[in-house]
């Protein structure tokens, strides 16, 4: 075994132990990746204006530089996130990239509070949807990038965050969109939502997110704004937006299902059976119906065999029993 990694072993102990923790941590820091962020910045700049993409924002903190670029026609965007480790986060998008994503985003959340960073959102479209679902990021001290949650299990699993922006104190106004149950014009719902507390020995915690606040003003407001009347040339795709919104109201007012379906099929109109508009109602209805889940959750105990087996009923074949073919 080489003798090196001994040697440095007993090094930082005998520095530790003689000079104190600081000192040692200050050898330590000589082992953590450094580039130049800004020669690293001039770098990735040169590879995007290659590949004819414009720098249209930029976000420039102490600890890292985000660049959003785009092409003059926005067929294809790109981001970057730039720290001390190099190029942390690279997202791409090509609306002729039928295997990746339509478009790529950025924007930027000053917080508040005992954390006193910036977050980063980044927008990922996909294609044929009208509206993108975001990540949110936050770059930690030594450059590493750490993913922000934003629990919006409540609405589903088809529900994501599109924005989110400052309120007032502590609030942040969150967008959560369902580009997956529509093809068209995506539902829009605006909550409020209150970033998480930390524990008194961790005050500062990178894996804090967000939660969507119980009850609070936002909801008499999303329903004002709901219950205003559509034009009556309204087309199927706001009408089915504004049905799933209501039915997702609903939901976080705790009304049962059938509330939540009778709000949805409120703001529909007549469509022919068969077509694709009836398509869409009946896979959102099931959608709703399933608790906005795209699998029904199994009972406690029960097996998806159970299940299988279950439905096959009585024509269900024994696999112990012998099968006879009969005779052509």
């Amino acid at each position: 075994m080489p003798r090196s990694p001994w040697c440095l072993c007993l090094l930082l102990l005998a520095c530790r132990s003689s000079r104190g923790d600081e000192h040692l941590q200050r050898e330590l820091n000589f082992f953590v990746p450094y580039v130049d962020v800004d020669a690293e910045e001039r770098a990735v700049r040169n590879v995007l204006s290659q590949r004819k993409l414009v720098v249209d924002q930029v976000v420039r903190q102490h600890n890292f530089v985000a660049l959003s670029a785009s092409t003059l026609d926005g067929a294809k965007s790109a981001v970057r996130v730039i720290s001390q480790r190099g190029v942390v986060l690279a997202e791409d998008g090509d609306t002729q990239d039928y295997f990746g994503l339509a478009a790529v985003d950025l924007f930027a959340l000053p917080t508040t509070g005992a954390e006193g960073d910036t977050l980063l959102g980044v927008v990922q479209t996909a294609r044929h949807q009208t509206v993108g679902c975001a990540q949110l990021y936050r770059v930690l001290a030594d450059g590493r990038i750490h993913p922000v949650p934003l629990h919006l299990e409540q609405f589903g699993e088809r529900a994501c965050l599109h924005a989110l922006r400052p309120r007032s104190g502590r609030l942040y106004t969150a967008t959560v969109a369902w580009p997956g149950l529509s093809p068209f014009l995506a539902p829009m719902l605006e909550v409020a939502v209150a970033p998480e507390t930390g524990r008194l020995d961790r005050p500062i915690d990178p894996g804090l997110g967000f939660r969507v606040q119980t009850g609070g003003d936002w909801v008499k407001y999303e329903t004002d704004r709901l219950a205003a009347p559509l034009p009556g040339d309204a087309q199927f795709s706001e009408r089915h937006a504004r049905g799933v919104a209501q039915a997702a109201l609903a939901l976080a007012a705790g009304r049962a299902a059938d509330a939540q379906l009778g709000a949805y099929r409120s703001a529909l109109g007549r469509v022919p059976p068969g077509s694709p508009e009836a398509e869409i109602i009946a896979a959102t209805t099931t959608h709703i119906e399933n608790g906005w889940l795209d699998t029904v959750p199994l009972p406690d105990g029960l097996a998806a065999d159970d299940v299988a087996q279950a439905d096959a009923g009585s024509d269900a074949i024994d696999p112990d029993s012998v099968v006879i073919e009969p005779a052509p």
